[in-house]
């Protein structure tokens, strides 16, 4: 006997997944860059998926666990791309002071491109010089 293509639930959990993206992404990077704590976030996110499971005739329990399981994928994304980021900062900062160590102007500005062309939070720049002063 084949299994089947979909089991039961996978295409209403897969719809509201994809209902919920925008307001995931909106939520993880509330998080991220410190305007959401992780509760109310979450929070934020479980009241959109019951929202859309009502609508959609579904149960709580799917919008809630869809929410959830979301919020966790979408936010452990934007994390790993801020730490890529993070050490983008101190690699730029680092170089700059490479090339000049009592510069730390040019370190800053070095560090703040990097930050600003990847919509990154301020104290990231700060967190570069740092670390670049320590590796220098």
């Amino acid at each position: 006997m084949k299994q089947p293509l979909l089991t039961p639930g996978a295409a209403e959990r897969a719809a509201l997944r994809d209902w919920l993206a925008v307001d995931a992404d909106h939520a993880a990077l509330a998080v991220c860059h410190n305007f959401y704590s992780l509760k109310d976030a979450l929070h934020f996110l479980i009241t959109c998926g019951l929202y859309q499971a009502e609508r959609a005739g579904m149960s709580e329990d799917m919008g809630r666990a869809v929410a959830v399981s979301l919020f966790w994928d979408v936010l452990g994304q934007h994390e790993a791309r801020l730490t890529k980021v993070r050490w983008e900062i101190v690699e730029a900062a680092r170089l700059s002071l490479k090339n000049d160590p009592d510069d730390f102007h040019a370190a800053g500005k070095a560090a703040a491109a990097v930050a600003r062309a990847n919509h990154a939070p301020p104290g990231m720049i700060e967190f570069g010089l740092r670390m670049a002063m320590r590796a220098a």
